[in-house]
């Protein structure tokens, strides 16, 4: 031992001399085998023993480990042991990192399901008494002494020392599995002996100032675990609510941050419940004290006491919630509910950590007015007279009206500071103040839900009047939170909001934005054409308004280049929204995009959003789709230019040329979605089917068609074919003909043209994925399964690229079962052969993607009502059940199991001979993994395959295949079935 003692403690100082992570991490690895080998117990001591502080650590520690690693253990006899030592500590009368391990290891000992020792917090303080060196059993113990008496005979440091044991102790005990209290109801037996002297020691260290840290922190442990194990023993609960109003004493002027007040912050946090009423009232009379009001006055100066205090407070109230909203009037309500009011007004501009929680109240309290206001008109049902209706009480009126003043002075609170203030924000700055006003949005909401109609009145006036007095700050946070209840406005036509909103549209506001200086005015812009985009519905109803706010919009985009992204996301949110009301300014919109292209603010992004909006407007005069033809000059306006940058000569730039040829097929996306009808257009069943039909193989598709090769051949890149796809993809949703709903041959002609080493193929196959949910004629369905064949062979083993083979896989899959198998009796045998092959070595393999597509594959194939099918199933069965089994057998994961199970099912049901290949592939030793083959015998696999032909395909299934895997992997008491 002696050898094993010095290598341990050499390894100890060189941790704690070493600064590089991976030297230490191979010195704690020797560490802990040390620990764990047999002399751990005797090291353990030696270590103790020892004068260093960091050693004796290593010594509580390894006592820790080999109590966790023992599995028959004598804990009587180790008890007397670790509690000789712990007095031995403690007696060197310094609390230190030794001291608190040691507590853990004495925990971690307690806890065990096995361990005989019951009231340890008397036996700790006992043997601290008792006069000999070495620590005696509990059982000897004088039953006549009182807690409070031993712990008046202990010194400063042993009552520490207890207290924190007992903390460490009920901290751990919290740990266990909360969702099995049966498991561990007996250790939770013993704890609750416990209780009685907890009680007694905790309330001897509360009115000790020495020990009232300590008291307060065992106090709030010991409660939060009486939830988890004693919350229906009032007894017991009574012990420690007795502690509470001594706890509540600890809280003392000027030193609002102490523990005490934390420990009760917890309480109203985890264990509301544990707090009576006349224990609140007494929480109650400390916030409302003379010293409570001082100190939640030093939120102005960010005072950490009244930080501490103000979360206290807010504690309180959302624990009584309730009561403060149907009692509004009561004298200690109102003034709680003032205190709240306060925060805005004195917490400084950026004290998010103050404010949000503030707003989280103000929001639960929303939620018990409309409870109550629902309760109310449940009992005001439409058949009673309107004599018999009940009115609203006074305290509801009362309670709404202190929601709306918080709104109000939340708001206020939700201004942009100045300009210069903004600027010098952080990243984190503007992330609180958006997360704020996220928060204050949802109590504006809620609001709107309990008094009906009053954001739009109210902060349209306010909003006119900051016009007038040029309050840009004022004005923006005045159509912010009129933004924030757009979904719940009344905008039918003359209602209250429609008139407010009316108001405010046709004023000479929008203008007036665009004359500020964008520098000193922050957020303004953004906030008004977010507004624009928001009420979006609203110009359906009143589309004369549309010119003026789109030509606000489009002067925006000109001249603010900090907010060109929402810019152009309202005017394509508007354009999509009133699109029948905009046809007759198709040619005036492609005339302000001529001129936009000369903007600096024409970036690929915008480009995109606004040819977006114009080609919303373009689909609403369908079949004819006017104004087509000049979107689709710009698309090649585009090409040519990248054409010309790529051309060798004075204008080559190939960055500028590449970046052209993207935007070009971006844009050309975006017309082709902008082009979808509406999902809630209904289809004309009267339309000219003639000139629907023209779009099919006319020169317009012909020409998308060319303009996609083009550039693909131009720029082969990743990008550009990720944006080909969305081109092809833009058509796929429609139910009628167009110009993007390109015939299949057209997008399997350029499937065609790739191979395993075409960039992003990934997106090319994903898009294949997408053109098989559309009609498309069968034999374009085998012209793609021959491509993907060919793809297949030449990528030849799924682990070559996990991704494409997922992908490939995924298309034959969709390709052999589209309108249920009907290429299965036209495709090629070598064909078949050859994909189904492949899936098989997917299902065989560790590469999870491929391995997952490969399982539904099969689970899809099998199921297909095709004759054809049969034929399959019988040449491959055999080896289909045996790459299932070398899965189940160990290689598959957890995960796996998920995927593999529907397999299992359909081949069950569908082949005769599966159990006859499920036989022969557990028997077979280049199938079953041989950790497997170990741990499983004959009879245990006849077993399993008598329960699989049993359960039929059922959902008994999963359950016989989890146990088997599960012995096969060696964890089987893992699973239950």
């Amino acid at each position: 031992m002696g050898s094993s003692l010095a290598e341990l403690e050499e390894t100890i100082a060189r941790i704690s001399a070493s600064s590089n992570n991976e030297e230490i991490t191979q010195l704690d690895s020797r560490i802990q085998a040390l620990q764990k080998s047999d002399k751990g117990w005797e090291l353990a001591d030696g270590l103790l023993a020892s004068a260093n502080t960091s050693v004796q650590f290593y010594g509580a520690l390894t006592y820790t480990v080999k109590i966790n690693q023992a599995v028959d253990l004598d804990t009587g006899r180790l008890v007397i042991k670790l509690l000789t030592w712990f007095k031995r500590i403690v007696a060197l009368q310094q609390f230190h990192l030794v001291t608190s391990k040691f507590c853990h290891t004495l925990a971690t000992l307690y806890l065990r399901d096995d361990a005989k020792w019951i009231n340890c917090i008397r036996h700790v303080m006992y043997n601290f008494c008792w006069p000999g060196d070495d620590a005696m059993a509990e059982e000897e113990m004088d039953p006549s002494w009182n807690v409070s008496d031993i712990a008046s005979r202990m010194t400063n440091m042993q009552v520490i020392a207890t207290l924190e044991f007992a903390s460490v102790l009920a901290d751990e005990a919290k740990k266990h599995d909360t969702g099995s209290y049966q498991k561990h109801a007996k250790t939770y037996m013993r704890l609750q002996n416990n209780i009685q002297d907890v009680g007694a020691l905790t309330s001897f260290a509360l009115v000790n100032p020495t020990f009232e840290d300590a008291g307060l922190r065992t106090f709030g442990t010991w409660v939060l675990l009486s939830q988890v194990a004693w919350e229906s023993s009032r007894e017991s609960l009574q012990v420690l609510r007795d502690l509470f109003i001594p706890a509540l004493q600890c809280i003392r002027p000027h030193e609002a941050s102490s523990p005490a007040v934390q420990t009760v912050i917890d309480i109203l946090e985890y264990f509301p419940s544990f707090l009576p009423r006349e224990h609140l009232d007494a929480l109650c009379q400390v916030i409302l004290s003379d010293h409570g009001r001082e100190t939640l006055g030093g939120l102005k100066d960010d005072d950490l006491d009244a930080i501490e205090f103000c979360e206290l407070l807010l504690s309180y109230g959302n624990n009584v919630t309730q009561d403060l909203a149907r009692k509004p009037a009561i004298p200690e309500n109102a003034q709680i509910l003032e205190f709240i009011h306060e925060l805005p007004k004195v917490s400084g501009s950026e004290d998010y950590d103050v404010l949000a929680p503030a707003v989280e109240f103000w929001n639960n309290y929303s939620e018990c007015l409309m409870e109550e206001i629902q309760t109310l008109a449940i009992s005001n049902t439409a058949d009673l007279p309107e004599g018999d209706r009940k009115p609203e009480p006074e305290w509801l009126r009362l309670a709404k009206r202190h929601l709306l003043q918080a709104c109000e002075e939340n708001w206020a609170k939700a201004h942009y500071p100045d300009a210069e203030t903004v600027a010098a924000w952080q990243a984190e700055n503007v992330e609180e103040h958006y997360n704020f006003r996220s928060e204050v949005g949802d109590l504006f909401q809620a609001s709107q839900t309990v008094v009906p109609g009053w954001v739009l009145p109210r902060f349209t006036n306010l909003a006119s009047r900051f016009v007038q007095a040029q309050d840009w700050a004022s004005l923006e946070a005045s159509l912010w939170a009129i933004n924030t209840v757009s979904d719940y406005a009344d905008l039918e036509p003359d209602t209250k909001d429609e008139q407010c909103l009316r108001a405010i549209i046709s004023s000479t506001m929008f203008p007036l934005i665009v004359g500020t200086n964008a520098k000193n005015t922050v957020g303004l812009r953004k906030t008004a054409i977010d507004m624009l985009g928001h009420y979006s519905n609203y110009f359906e109803n009143r589309p004369e308004h549309l010119p003026s706010v789109l030509g606000f919009l489009f002067d925006c985009l000109e001249t603010s280049e900090e907010a060109t992204v929402t810019v152009a996301k309202s005017i394509a949110t508007l354009c999509s929204s009133c699109r029948k009301a905009l046809t007759n300014d198709i040619n005036g919109f492609v005339e302000q995009y001529e001129r936009f292209l000369s903007w600096p603010t024409a970036t690929t992004h915008i480009k995109e959003k606004i040819m977006f909006a114009i080609a919303c407007i373009v689909q609403a005069t369908s079949p004819k789709f006017e104004g087509l033809e000049k979107l689709l000059r710009f698309v090649e306006r585009d090409i040519q230019s990248a054409i010309k940058f790529l051309h060798h000569g004075d204008g080559f730039d190939a960055q500028k040329g590449s970046e052209m040829a993207l935007c070009s097929l971006l844009c050309l996306a975006k017309v082709g979605k902008g082009l979808q009808a509406p999902s809630d257009e209904p289809i004309d069943l009267e339309a000219d089917d003639d000139q629907q039909d023209q779009w099919m193989k006319g020169p317009d598709q012909q020409r998308i068609c060319s303009d996609i090769f083009k550039v693909v051949r131009l720029i082969p890149n990743g990008e550009v074919i990720d944006a080909a796809c969305e081109v092809f993809k833009s058509g796929f949703p429609e139910r009628t003909p167009g110009p993007f709903t390109l015939p299949a041959e057209y997008v399997i002609d350029f499937i065609l043209n790739t191979n395993t080493r075409t960039v992003h193929l990934e997106s090319v196959l994903s898009m294949a994925c997408a053109l098989l949910t559309t009609r498309m004629p069968s034999d374009q369905v085998l012209r793609l399964l021959l491509h993907i064949g060919q793809l297949i062979s030449d990528l030849e083993n799924p682990s070559e690229d996990p991704e494409i083979a997922y992908g490939l896989i995924d298309v034959a899959s969709r390709a052999l079962s589209y309108n249920d198998g009907i290429v299965l009796g036209v495709s090629p045998a070598a064909l078949l052969q050859s994909v189904i092959q492949f899936t098989l070595e997917a299902l065989r393999g560790s590469d999870r993607m491929p391995k997952q597509a490969a399982c539904v594959f099969w689970s899809t194939v099998l199921a297909l009502a095709n004759p054809s099918i049969n034929e399959v199933i019988n040449y491959f069965g055999p080896a289909l059940v045996a790459a299932i089994v070398h899965q189940i057998t160990g290689q598959a994961s957890r995960s796996d199991l998920d995927f593999i199970y529907d397999p299992i099912k359909k081949i069950i049901m569908a082949g005769p001979g599966a159990k006859v290949w499920f036989e022969q592939a557990l028997a077979d030793n280049s199938v079953v993994d041989e950790n497997a083959r170990a741990r499983i015998d004959v009879g245990r696999t006849r077993k399993f395959v008598a329960q699989l032909i049993a359960a039929r395909g059922g959902k008994a299934t999963n359950g016989v295949v989890k146990t088997f895997w599960a012995e096969c992997k060696g964890t089987v008491s893992g699973f239950t079935v």
